[in-house]
């Protein structure tokens, strides 16, 4: 049962000590979802539960799990960013397997949704992060599976809710890897590029 693969348990990693540890089990089992940190709640958001893909969202604080309200478009694959107490989720794929350029955002202190300006390349399994007051979006897939075209870095303007096109080109391109910010760089790591 492809189901009973699919989980819903959280587990954090202690750095100072150098501890695993298991926190309470709980939220829907998913995969290819996105998370975000606001304050002292991390929500989970979208992804596919073995049946369809979701558009609810799991909330941990601390100590219990509790459901959110849903809203957005349902997608699985996508990226989610925390800026300002807001969770901005883009790209990702719909049902039909179409890769999107569309936006969600959840206000974490009015716990409500609402919808970000479309724009960027219309992509799945890509990575985005935040610098200052931008979040920068690379890699991924498109619609038609490949790599093609997923070397340009998309910029959206959380300020303005724009998108700018001054991204540039480059890197290996690749998807479903990490990336994160040091020093106003981003580093990009692991995946898996057109060869395999």
């Amino acid at each position: 049962d492809e189901t009973s693969a699919i989980l819903n348990t959280l587990e954090f990693f202690d750095p100072g000590t150098q501890v695993w540890s298991l926190a309470p089990s709980g939220g829907t089992s998913r995969v290819d979802h996105a998370s975000a940190v606001s304050g002292n709640r991390i929500y989970f958001w979208g992804g596919n539960d073995g049946v369809g893909n979701l558009n609810s969202v799991d909330i941990y604080v601390v100590d219990p799990w509790y459901a959110g309200p849903s809203g957005g478009r349902s997608r699985t694959g996508h990226t989610g960013v925390s800026y300002n107490s807001k969770l901005y989720f883009w790209g990702g794929q719909d049902s039909a397997g179409t890769a999107l350029d569309t936006q969600d955002i959840f206000d974490s202190t009015q716990n409500s949704w609402s919808t970000g300006a479309p724009g960027g390349t219309s992509r799945y399994h890509h990575s985005g992060t935040v610098i200052e007051d931008k979040v920068y979006y690379w890699g991924g897939q498109g619609s038609d599976g490949t790599l093609a075209n997923m070397d340009r870095v998309d910029i959206y303007r959380f300020l303005e809710d724009r998108w700018d096109s001054t991204g540039g080109v480059g890197g290996r391109v690749r998807s479903s890897h990490s990336a994160v910010t040091y020093d106003s760089k981003i580093y990009f790591w692991g995946g898996k590029d057109s060869t395999g």
